[in-house]
This record gives structure tokens, sequence and C-alpha cells, in this order.
């Protein structure tokens, strides 16, 4: 799978927050939960523009997404029960 500026995005806060002596276990996990229900936001903001509060790919696609993010985010919208196939 190709990965997109999201996924490096994600990978690079994940390095940063683990490689920070200062952080505790849980600090880096606070950080990750952040990131990723700042994604869940953006997906659900993405659905409620769609019919049924649900997103297509059609939908996806009107964004231009690039093509990693545009199956990444098609992917946790049908995990996240936002699909509409």
């Amino acid at each position: 799978m190709a990965m997109g500026k999201l996924h490096k995005d994600v990978g690079l806060l994940i390095v940063q927050s683990a490689e920070d002596a200062e952080r505790s276990d849980s600090q880096v996990i606070k950080d990750i939960s952040v990131k990723t229900k700042e994604i869940l936001a953006n997906l659900a903001a993405l659905a409620d523009q769609c019919e049924d509060s649900k997103v297509t790919l059609e939908s996806l696609k009107l964004h231009h997404f690039p093509p990693a993010t545009e199956n990444f985010l098609f992917h946790l919208a049908a995990a996240e029960q936002l699909l509409r196939i």
C-alpha cells in the first residue's frame, strides 16, 4: 500500500512522540488518540456533507485526495460504518 501525506503525518507524530524521553507511555498514547480523533472528525465532516451522512467513493473523488489518502479514507469509512456503497 502506498503511503500518502496523511500516513506520513501520523507516522511522524508517533515517532516524534515516542522518541521524546520526557513523554510517558500514556502521553504517547494520548497523542495518538488525539490525532486519531482528528482524522475521524474530518471523516465525519465529509460524511455529513453526503446523503444519509454516509461517504461514497464518488464523494471522496470529488475532493481530489491523493490516491493513497482516498483509499485510506474509503476503508476507514467502511470500518467506522460511514460508507454507503
